[in-house]
């Protein structure tokens, strides 16, 4: 298990460099220190961790975290990952389950380059080279289990504050599926600006504050959440069979009043 403590200790300069590439204006790099591989964005480290000897583990609490969203949707379908990063959600559902079909989004053609160079991704595995809003605007599929996890060099991008993309998110999900948001929040109001056009699209938003990292989940719904007792006992099957705690996770989730979607 690598501690939050060892995670906030390592800085930009941290480890050996094994590449940079330019997007943009910003530099990134791909570092190494001991069996921890990760990408530097700027003056921003640690994204994209994997663990050299076990690249499926999950490294960030709130990517543990986020696989809550099996507990809301028990049987998906089709998995759409929005952010693939360095791929470290698909790495860890593979060894799960590889059957679940997931199509992945990044924006970033030289991210997806680094993650099959570096980060145990296929050269052969398919990722799309549009932006999360680009995708669903073209896109005409549904999905069981939406994963909202993207950034740019100044924090959110603008669609994580634009009802129209909460919509597009709305439209894609099946009648019975869930979309998690992973944000970062620095006070009440950040988080406000992100809940209020989510919730003009869905009636339903469950809340998973993680405040030793400042992120904020956000699992949002078509229907209304599972009872707490079946969601414990989904929790309790789910952590064996993933080898993740789901068991706190379930009971720190805080449901929100319904909203008046349309």
């Amino acid at each position: 298990m690598v501690s939050i403590e060892k995670l906030a200790a390592l800085t930009p300069e941290s480890g050996d460099l094994l590449c940079t590439e330019i997007i943009g204006e910003q530099h990134v790099q791909v570092r190494q220190l001991g069996n921890l591989r990760w990408m530097n964005f700027g003056d921003v480290p640690l994204q994209s961790i994997i663990l050299i000897e076990d690249p499926a583990r999950l490294i960030f609490p709130y990517t543990e975290a986020m696989m809550a969203a099996f507990l809301f949707c028990e049987h998906p379908v089709k998995l759409l990952n929005l952010g693939f990063g360095g791929g470290c959600l698909e790495r860890f559902l593979w060894s799960v389950n590889p059957e679940i079909p997931i199509v992945s989004v990044e924006s970033s053609e030289a991210v997806i380059s680094l993650s099959k160079r570096y980060f145990s991704i296929p050269e052969s595995f398919q990722v799309s080279n549009l932006s999360a809003e680009a995708y669903l605007n073209q896109s005409k599929g549904q999905y069981s289990i939406i994963f909202c996890d993207i950034f740019d060099a100044d924090g959110h991008p603008p669609c994580m504050t634009d009802p129209v993309f909460f919509s597009k998110v709305y439209e894609h999900l099946c009648e019975d599926g869930v979309a998690v948001f992973n944000t970062i929040v620095s006070s009440e109001q950040d988080l406000i600006d992100i809940l209020l056009p989510l919730r003009l699209s869905f009636p339903w938003v469950c809340l998973l504050d993680l405040p030793r990292l400042n992120n904020v989940l956000l699992f949002a719904s078509r229907q209304k959440p599972p009872v707490n007792v079946i969601l414990k006992n989904r929790a309790e099957k789910l952590s064996n069979i993933m080898g993740i705690d789901l068991c706190e996770v379930a009971e720190h989730l805080t449901l929100l009043p319904k909203s008046r979607a349309t």
